[in-house]
């Protein structure tokens, strides 16, 4: 959070496009891993959360086929793995496993339990058939010690896909085998191996971070697109270090396999580096804008604001710094006007703040589908949400319709209880840069909550409310000024000579006298 003087407009901090609230964040639906090939699209985060994933935006891996063992295909496990594979239903499956379980060994059960999670997302499974697919997946935490990297990284995959959290003792075994096959991990094992860990909210141990870093950045090479972007979603996911050498070799290996990248992928990336506050070098963030520009087309609601959201966070505004910046700005600000019924309330705030975080002027037809489209979907959108739309058209001085701010107001007072001193200074100083008025109804219950929790009222709200107050004219009653003058009079040494001077016009442009003590102690601040 940076905290500005009036003059030079408020800084909301981030609306994060992802929050974790659960394994399934915002809107985002995860997705499955990819190939043993590495190939092909799909994110998934934050982010479901992940995606979370916040998160987030979504992190995710391409479609997941369980493979056969080449060797034996026509002994017992053979037959069996071509019975799960053939199998139409998830019962059928879970009938296979139960009456043959004595023949299988560990392929067959990572063969099945993956062809029931790869199931799972054309049928529907029931809180029983969970429950039974849970207890097989329990069965075989003794073949654990046999498993190979793709057998370790396959299973915690299915459990994700399934809903299903392993429990401790299996994690531990799981990891315990991990550092025993470290070595033999592929790019791919090692990748979705992570991933799977962050879609599970499960963090490694100290030594399985360190083994996973030391193997990945000896293996970079061979890591897709996809690999790098699951990657960096999942090192934000878990907050894992931040390896100045992985990261560097990540945006090294990126820049070669840019192409690879969807516009999902691109999302996360931005996404991810935002979240661990990392700027990549600008080889690697032009390259990213060149295939923003070139992939625009494929970008979703969700996709577009989170590039910006990722740049503003990061401080990079593409059209100062960064070759092609420009036509990627103008390439997704048509994209966004063309998308715009597809956005969802969350998709504009994050959208709205991102630009003006940027000082990015949207075009006039974007604006006023933006502002139009918040209108339609304010029902949708939190305290926060609206605060920093509020706040957007304030720092751009943008000129929009007044059934914006009405219907901004309107969810505010439904959300006032959740809103933060921030958040109402924010709308009360971009009434003022806006020279709007709000009803009687926001200007009560905005009052009502700063009284309430005034303490969290620093001299800077102060000066944002009550210099918006009067720009709009609005007299807040006296009730109101005698508890915001207590609270100025305590803090008094914490005003700087913008917030005195704030302040105080507020009383000479109303006319009202001020308390005189109030007078005396931010007068001597001026």
């Amino acid at each position: 959070e940076i905290d500005l003087v009036f003059s030079k407009s408020p800084s909301p901090p981030p609306s994060s496009p992802l929050s974790l609230p659960s394994p399934l964040g915002w809107c985002v639906t995860m997705a499955r891993p990819g190939a043993r090939s590495g190939a092909g699209p799909r994110w998934g985060l934050c982010v479901v959360l992940v995606c979370l994933m916040v998160g987030g935006s979504r992190g995710g891996l391409s479609d997941h086929e369980p493979t056969m063992e080449k060797e034996g295909l026509n002994d017992a496990r053979g037959i069996i793995s071509r019975q799960i594979g053939d199998a139409g239903h998830v019962s059928t499956v879970l009938h296979l496993a139960k009456e043959k379980w004595d023949k299988m060994d560990h392929s067959n059960f990572i063969a099945a339990v993956l062809r029931i999670a790869n199931m799972h997302t054309e049928q529907s499974i029931n809180k029983k058939l969970i429950k039974d697919v849970s207890a097989l997946i329990d069965r075989g935490f003794p073949m654990i010690e046999k498993f190979r990297p793709q057998h370790i990284a396959d299973l915690l995959w299915a459990c994700n896909s399934l809903g299903i959290q392993p429990r401790k003792k299996m994690v531990a075994a799981l990891e315990e085998q991990a550092l025993v096959r470290m070595g033999d991990f592929k790019a791919q094992d090692l990748a979705v191996y992570l991933w799977s860990l962050a879609s599970l909210r499960i963090h490694p141990s100290k030594a399985l971070e360190e083994g996973w870093y030391s193997e990945a950045m000896e293996k970079m090479d061979d890591f897709s697109g996809e690999n790098l972007a699951n990657t960096l979603w999942s090192i934000a996911i878990l907050d894992l270090p931040r390896s100045t050498n992985l990261l560097g070799m990540i945006a090294d290996q990126a820049v070669l396999r840019v192409d690879e990248f969807t516009p999902q992928q691109i999302d996360n990336i931005f996404w991810a580096l935002a979240m661990i506050r990392h700027t990549p070098d600008k080889e690697f963030l032009e390259a990213l804008v060149g295939q923003v520009t070139t992939k625009s087309e494929g970008f979703q609601p969700q996709n577009i604001a989170n590039v910006f959201w990722g740049l503003a966070t990061l401080g990079v505004n593409p059209e100062r710094t960064l070759a092609g910046g420009q036509v990627m700005i103008q390439s997704l600000f048509e994209q966004a006007v063309l998308r715009m019924g597809d956005f969802q309330g969350q998709d504009v705030a994050v959208f709205g703040w991102s630009l003006g975080s940027l000082r990015t002027y949207p075009s006039g037809e974007l604006l006023h589908v933006l502002t139009q489209r918040a209108v339609r979907t304010y029902r949708e959108m939190s305290g926060e949400h609206v605060a920093n739309l509020c706040w957007f058209v304030g720092t751009l001085k943008l000129s929009v319709q007044t059934d914006f701010f009405d219907a901004m107001c309107k969810q505010a007072v439904k959300m006032i209880e959740h809103m933060q001193a921030r958040n109402i200074a924010n709308m009360w100083w971009a009434f003022g840069q806006s020279e709007y008025r709000p009803a009687g109804t926001f200007t009560t219950a905005a009052s009502m909550r700063i009284m309430q929790t005034v303490d969290q009222y620093g001299p800077e709200q102060m000066a944002n409310v009550m210099s918006g107050m009067a720009a709009a004219g609005v007299n807040p009653g006296d009730k109101f000024l005698a508890v915001l003058a207590r609270s100025a009079i305590s803090r008094q040494h914490e005003f700087n000579r913008n917030n005195a001077k704030d302040v105080l016009s507020f009383f000479e442009k109303l006319k009202i006298a001020p308390h005189p003590e109030l007078l005396d102690n931010l007068g001597k601040r001026l």
